[in-house]
């Protein structure tokens, strides 16, 4: 059996000595090392390890409140990322891991989880890394938290979450470390626990609550109130915790009610497990009793020994007055004795003394409750303080009834002088003082104020009567320290007087001042290496920066040297800082660094290229040192998007889309790198043939307007609007959203439109792209129409088509007839014309006739009125005259027997005196009458005259008054051809009682022609009747 191999245990310091030992022996030792991966020593001592297993220990567990402050979490293995965001360094099954991670509770990784988040943005935030920073960002980390307000407890939660999920520190878990253990200590300090001085709810105000509504009755409730009712009460009898209630169930196997519903028996839900493992009331059921339902003789016997059975039965009682007596008087000084005295006088037929509930009130609030059968109660306010000022009353209650005294305004006067306590009187710079003020003998929440002198340092609330906090003072000489406070409740208090007076020394910590050099020296070439040394004779404790300007190149505890190469931007003052807690110092040395050759310049010609053309990129620097270099040692690149595309100074190319890009040139020489500004190259787009098109509609006589646009083409693009050939207008595109848009008076005519193109050119180049001629609808507005036929007469029954015409114009054409204005159907036609039939016209549709004539909505034109007559139809004027001849003979008929019926003496009077006279009556005639009978004047329409010959009588007629009657002597007057033009006139003499009168008659009847051709004969006699003188 081969011997055991040897074990060594080495500090970690030595660590690298003893690996590399173990590798030049090449012997077999057993290792026992920390498990350290961001150690130098560690991939060496894993290359040649044969077995790193990885040693287990007992799990991590979250902080425990109380003296324990070991927070960290032992070392050992650590679950996946999956189950916790932690490492694992060994292969587990899954099931194993799964075990692991139930070592807490669901809700204590939840917790973890959380407050690793916060942290972890934190680090982010600054650009550490959560799981391998050092404790200086831990430390600062649980400062900004409890700046914040953090209690100490909170804090605890944070340090053991970092300790589950980060790396451990020097071998040490950050929950372990020394001062993390004393940071979380000082904290308590600074922030004690405050418990409560007064309690924030009254059990028995709950209850008495839970007696009316909306908790009462419970056969009315709703099931909400029911259960909140039913939980409280609950977590009341069973004294369980949150989580304890959340797992019980009404479930058969949870819940079991006792014989007679006496008790009922609540278990958890199988498989809870309790946050607390090893609480004693693990796994413990509730059990909870009925309550006993007294009898109801004896509940009244009980009642009546008790001397509550007339309360019940509401016994009369009343309370008369309740007084409030402030002894010695409502002005005290402070540390007085002070007695609140309440009495209340109640009346009442009780044989019993009544059960009186006394509550003090100071502002309102219940400062103290005492049940007692005494009516006096007194309440010691001694030693009296400012807190104790205000308002108070005194309030009683019996049963159901509540009485309330006059308030009493207390003040009280003074304050106590505070005493002021330092942890240290002499301290070094930048140390912080632990400062504490208190005033023993004063109550409730009170601001402390701290002065320097008469200068205010800081100024700290407190819930308490004393408050310890920390002052930083960044100055170097003594301090003198005093504090005082003021109650918060009553600041018309004022200011205490000042407590004692504290001098704390404070000691320069010169001695951290560091020393820095720069060799070769401070004047150098480009190209040339310096070393710049930071030296500090402080041993340890201490953070050294070497610093440029606000960036910080080099960082360690002690001294250090940083060497680099030399550029020209490198010029400038080094700063190296010692710091040590709050206290800075530091050393300056300026650096002088001489330019080598001058940062290149990249250069395009031209300096704007379209695509298709040519372009040049000239890379350029200056020698500076020419006694280093010269001008040929001076090597350039050309860059493009950071790849190296050309070796050389000049670089020729043809522009497109695949040039474009960023360029830079490069310019090495002697070690020496430098890169010129980018050059953004983008080639120009040539602007493509133009669009030219009409915006609307183009109507001739009318102004229009026309867009010319190109698809393609560089910003900016100038438009210009050809009329055969004659430039017309120009517009300038500046941006995308601008539109070259032309506006033109009008054209004459259709063929005209073809007159337009346009032209587009790039700024800076030459090249015109001209469109094609401007292809586009023109509307021609249609010119006057005419309505044909004009002013005719139409029979009636006829059919009559009115045409509308129009010279010119664009189709489609909408005609439109009016009659007396009033419109008639309208026709939309793709001609010059339209054409609308009225079917059988009738006499009611004569009259005046138009046209209207409109295309596209845009004007419409009406024609000259025409003037359609209608005539009567053949069959009505045969009836009219049937008509006449019927009235004529009726006429006739009676005249000739009127005539028959007249004396004889009359008649033969009137014989003698008949005669035939001209047709022309005398213009001397004294009186004329004539009577006309025209049948129809037809004469305009169809030119046959209506008017037919008359034959007449005459007859003279004596006017005396004998009964002798002269011969009668008739004569026949034969028709003859007049001019029908003239009047035929009948005259007639009257008797002689009429003497003084003539009259004369013109009669026109219409007779038969007897003549073949129709023609019609009249006849004209007039009747003349003269009376005779006597003999």
């Amino acid at each position: 059996m081969a011997p055991p191999p040897a074990q060594c245990f080495s500090p970690v310091s030595l660590l690298p000595q003893v690996i590399e030992r173990i590798r030049e022996e090449g012997c077999s030792v057993l290792l026992v090392a920390l498990f350290w991966e961001n150690q130098p020593w560690f991939p060496v001592c894993d290359a040649v390890s044969e077995h790193c297993p990885v040693a287990s220990a007992s799990e991590e567990r979250p902080p425990l409140s109380g003296p324990r402050l070991d927070l960290a979490p032992s070392p050992g293995i650590v679950v996946p990322s999956c189950l916790g965001h932690q490492r694992v360094h060994v292969e587990l099954p899954k099931g194993v891991l799964n075990t692991i991670t139930q070592a807490r509770a669901p809700s204590t990784r939840r917790l973890y989880s959380s407050k690793w988040s916060v942290f972890s943005g934190w680090c982010t935030a600054r650009g550490v890394s959560p799981t391998d920073c050092g404790m200086t960002e831990v430390f600062s980390f649980l400062q900004e938290l409890l700046d914040k307000g953090r209690t100490p407890s909170t804090l605890k939660v944070y340090v053991a979450a970092i300790a589950a999920f980060s790396r451990t520190t020097l071998g040490q878990s950050i929950g372990r470390n020394d001062l993390v253990i004393r940071f979380l200590r000082g904290a308590k300090r600074l922030n004690p626990p405050r418990p409560p001085s007064v309690p924030v709810w009254d059990l028995s105000t709950v209850l008495e609550a839970m007696k009316g509504g909306p908790f009462e009755p419970l056969q009315t409730i709703d099931l909400k109130h029911l259960s909140f009712k039913t939980v409280f009460l609950l977590a009341l009898a069973s004294v369980k915790r949150i989580g304890d209630l959340h797992v019980l169930s009404v479930s058969a196997t949870c819940m079991e009610f006792g014989p007679n519903d006496s008790k009922v028996i609540l278990k958890p839900k199988h498989g809870y497990v309790p946050k607390s493992l090893n609480t004693p009331f693990r796994a413990q059921v509730i059990s909870l009793s009925a309550l006993p339902v007294p009898d109801r003789k004896e509940t009244r016997a009980s009642f009546a020994q008790s001397g509550h059975y007339e309360l019940m039965c509401l016994a009369p009682f009343t309370i008369d007055q309740v007084t409030l007596t402030v002894l010695p008087g409502n002005n005290v000084a402070s540390g007085s004795n002070l007695t609140l005295h309440c009495e209340a006088k109640v009346s009442h037929s009780l044989p019993q003394p009544l059960t009186y509930t006394f509550s003090f009130l100071q502002d309102d609030q219940v400062m103290y409750s005492k049940n007692t059968s005494s009516s006096v109660v007194e309440r010691s306010l001694s030693p009296a303080r400012v807190f104790n000022s205000g308002r108070y009353q005194c309030a009683v209650r019996i049963y159901d009834k509540i009485k309330t005294s006059t308030s009493q305004k207390l003040r009280v006067t003074g304050l106590q002088v505070p005493t002021l306590k330092v942890k240290s009187d002499i301290i070094s710079e930048g140390e912080v003082i632990n400062a504490t003020c208190s005033a023993p003998e004063e109550k409730g929440s009170l601001t402390f104020y701290f002065y320097d002198y008469d200068q205010e340092v800081k100024r700290a609330p407190s819930k308490s009567n004393s408050v310890t906090t920390t002052l930083t003072l960044q100055k170097l000489k003594d301090v003198y320290l005093h504090c005082v406070y003021v109650v918060i409740m009553h600041p018309d208090a004022g200011f205490s007087n000042k407590s004692n007076t504290l001098k704390v020394t404070v000691k320069d910590l010169d001695v951290i001042r560091p020393q820095i050099s720069i060799s070769p020296n401070a004047n150098v070439v480009e190209g040339d290496r310096v070393q710049i040394t930071c030296l500090v004779q402080y041993p340890s404790d201490l953070d050294l920066f070497l610093t440029k300007g606000n960036t910080v190149l080099y960082k360690y505890h002690t001294t250090f040297r940083h060497s680099f190469t030399v550029r020209a931007e490198d010029s400038g003052d080094y700063v190296c800082k010692a710091e040590k807690g709050n206290v800075q110092k530091r050393a300056v040395y300026g650096l002088n660094v001489t330019e080598l050759f001058s940062k290149p310049i990249l250069r395009m010609s031209p300096d704007k290229v379209f695509e298709g053309e040519r372009f040049n990129l000239t890379c350029h620097s200056a020698v500076s040192s020419s006694e280093k270099i010269n001008k040929a040692d001076i090597k350039y690149t050309l860059l493009k998007e950071d790849r190296h595309i050309y070796s050389g100074a000049n670089y020729f190319a043809t522009a497109s889309l695949a040039t474009n890009g960023k360029y830079s040139c490069m310019a090495v020489a002697k070690g020496v790198t430098k890169t010129s500004q980018p050059l953004d190259l983008k080639a120009k787009v040539p602007v493509s043939t133009p669009v030219i098109r009409v915006v609307d509609r183009v109507i001739v006589g009318r102004p229009f307007k026309v867009l010319c646009e190109a698809e393609n083409g560089t910003l900016p693009i100038t438009y210009t609007l050809l009329k055969s050939h004659m430039s017309v207008a120009e517009r300038r595109v500046v941006e995308a959203t601008d539109k070259a848009l032309f506006s033109n008076n009008y054209i004459s005519s259709p063929e005209e439109i073809h007159s337009f193109t346009c032209q587009a050119q790039n700024e800076g180049r030459s090249i015109r792209i001209a469109s094609h001629p401007l292809r586009a609808e023109v509307i021609v507005p249609v010119s006057k129409p005419v309505l044909v036929p004009q002013d005719i007469t139409v029979t009636e029954g006829s059919n009559l088509t009115l045409t509308c015409r129009v010279q010119k114009g664009t189709y489609p054409i909408i005609f439109t007839w009016y009659h007396n204005r009033l419109p008639l159907p309208t026709q939309e036609v793709r001609s010059l014309e339209g054409s609308h039939i009225i079917k059988a016209i009738e006499r009611d549709q004569r009259g005046d006739y138009y046209c209207e004539a409109s295309n596209y909505n845009i004007e419409i034109k009406r024609s000259h009125p025409s003037r359609i007559g209608v005539s009567l139809a053949v069959w009505k004027k045969a009836l009219i005259g049937v008509f006449c001849i019927l009235l004529l003979v009726a006429i006739v008929i009676v005249l000739t027997v009127f005539l028959k019926k007249m004396p004889n003496p009359r008649r033969k009077k009137q014989a003698t005196e008949l005669s035939v006279k001209p047709s022309r009556p005398k213009s001397g005639d004294p009186m004329r009458m004539s009577l006309t009978l025209d049948i129809e004047d037809n004469t305009i329409l169809n030119g046959t005259p209506c008017v037919m010959g008359r034959n007449v009588w005459s007859e003279n007629v004596s006017g005396s008054d004998s009964d002798d009657h002269t011969d009668v002597d008739s004569e026949l007057v034969h028709p003859q051809e007049v001019d029908p033009s003239k009047e035929v006139l009948v005259k007639k003499s009257i008797e002689p009682e009429y003497s003084g009168q003539n009259t004369e008659v013109q009669m026109s009847t219409p007779g038969v022609s007897e003549q073949a051709e129709g023609q019609a004969a009249l006849e004209y006699a007039q009747l003349n009747n003269s009376e005779q003188e006597p003999a």
